[in-house]
């Protein structure tokens, strides 16, 4: 396995910490849903296109490890140079449309 293909995965974190203005918590020996971190969310991040049934997983995985009051974030990237943000609706009406 190359460097870069080694080093994909934490290259990406740093870019949504950066984005997000949030740090990264995720730590090579262990793994953990939550790779970003900010004051009010917890972020997995995928380096590559996921199907709808990796996101729905990262989804789960997330949510049980975090807790319930921070909103939970899925971000991958579909293609070259592209991000993409899942939340689930329930999450996003009860944020954004305040209900």
């Amino acid at each position: 396995m190359s460097k870069y293909s080694r080093d994909k995965g934490v290259s990406g974190e740093r870019d949504i910490a950066r984005k997000v203005k949030g740090k990264r918590v995720g730590v090579a020996f262990k793994h953990t849903a939550i790779d970003v971190s900010n004051g009010w969310s917890d972020i997995q991040v995928k380096n590559k296109p996921l199907s709808s049934g990796a996101i729905l997983e990262a989804l789960r995985q997330l949510e049980a490890e975090s807790p319930p009051e921070k909103a939970h974030y899925v971000v991958f990237k579909a293609r070259r140079g592209t991000w993409l943000v899942v939340e689930r609706l329930e999450q996003h009406i009860s944020h954004h449309v305040g209900e």
